[in-house]
């Protein structure tokens, strides 16, 4: 990251002209075809045709590559996109420097992934959802623990033998299903060696059928678990505390030190670059505000263009009204409701049929599950025949 840098003393000529050499940080979509269907997910398309153009990442974003230092590839699951793995072969083939992060729910988390993060990688994230293999059966339709686990601690085995400075964690979604299970869940990831455990909020709010007491108890036994072992470090776990607390009008269980957040600048604007799987590019995954299209314009123009200066100039003035508002980056959140307007606004106006897809899946019409097996396994085989040995 840029961090040496005052951005609010930045003049205007430097903010229209800010230079694509300062992007350190790239996040790209690669797609959305994924090999499970998970309860907790909130995607709403699944179809191997929906992947980012070729031309994009593969010659417009070629500059960036060059000069940045770290690249997060996410789909779907990016295991079973072949652009995905297209793409790692020409980072670790070109880009040596580029170190590599991504999230994935670790049944093909083997081969060239495996040493390709030995190697180059920074953070590998390893979606379980639950270290009960009956409750991941029922939260992962199409999944399969022991393989899922097998490949986490082959991993870090491989690390230690390998001395590589990779950062793993596991992660999980607290949902009515998994709430019970938070302390068990921080335990597995020091059994396992893991050097990070990350405890999501459920974004589609399920997490209703406890009484409040008693998922604050979970959630001060998971602190208590962690504080246990120090060299395990514990994330998100205080935004679950946080918003349950706030949807129940009691204290968090244990406060954080970045409620109070430095007003300075985010410097995502500066220094990163998300590029969503339709080729809209963005300052981070955590704002909706779009700089344009890499379909229908340069990476430079997009960058230096009129869209990208004025968020940069909203940035200066503490402005993120178009922001997550959890984000610990937010130094001026503007009210929960309002940002999710906005979000929403923003979302019918770019795509409408998506953005009501994504409504009805937070309203719980409907869920990310397939009916049968058979009609996944159908579909990958009819869309991309080299995927047909991922189930």
């Amino acid at each position: 990251m840029t961090t040496s840098v005052d951005f609010a003393a930045l003049s205007s000529a430097a903010l229209r002209h800010w230079p694509l050499e300062a992007i350190k940080t790239i996040h790209l979509e690669m797609g959305m075809q994924c090999n499970v269907r998970c309860a907790m997910c909130f995607q709403t398309d699944f179809r191997p045709s929906t992947v980012l153009s070729q031309h994009i990442w593969e010659e417009k974003l070629r500059p960036v590559y060059e000069t940045g230092h770290e690249l997060t590839l996410v789909g779907g699951e990016p295991t079973v996109l072949p652009n995905c793995r297209a793409l790692l072969e020409l980072v670790t083939r070109n880009f040596p420097h580029l170190q590599l992060i991504t999230a994935t729910n670790g049944i093909r988390f083997t081969g060239l992934w495996a040493e390709s993060f030995l190697r180059q990688g920074a953070y590998l994230n390893f979606s379980l959802n639950s270290v009960r293999p009956e409750t991941y059966r029922r939260l992962v339709q199409f999944g399969q623990f022991d393989k899922a686990v097998a490949n986490i601690d082959h991993m870090v085995h491989r690390k230690r033998e390998t001395g590589s400075s990779l950062v793993i964690r596991v992660s999980a979604v607290v949902s009515d299903e998994t709430v019970d299970e938070l302390p068990e869940i921080v335990q597995w990831a020091a059994d396992h060696g893991l050097d990070q455990v990350t405890l999501d909020p459920d974004w589609l709010g399920r997490l209703t059928r406890h009484a409040p007491a008693d998922v604050q108890a979970k959630i001060a036994e998971a602190y208590s678990v962690a504080d246990r072992y120090p060299h395990l470090t514990l994330l998100r776990l205080w935004d679950v505390d946080r918003r349950f607390a706030m949807s129940h009008s009691i204290p968090p269980v244990r406060p954080h030190p970045l409620t109070i957040r430095e007003p300075v600048p985010c410097n995502s604007p500066f220094d990163t670059l998300h590029v969503s799987v339709d080729g809209s590019v963005h300052a981070c995954c955590l704002t909706w505000y779009s700089y344009g299209n890499l379909n229908t314009a340069s990476l430079a123009d997009l960058w230096q263009g009129q869209a990208a200066y004025r968020f940069r100039r909203r940035m200066q003035r503490l402005d993120f009204r178009d922001c997550w508002t959890g984000c610990d980056r937010n130094a001026c959140p503007i009210h929960p409701g309002i940002s999710r307007l906005r979000q929403g606004w923003s979302a019918i106006r770019r795509d409408p049929l998506t953005a009501a897809g994504k409504i009805a899946r937070t309203l719980g019409w409907t869920t990310a599950r397939v009916r049968s097996r058979d009609k996944l396994s159908r579909h990958l085989r009819t869309n991309t025949p080299e995927n047909s040995s991922i189930l």
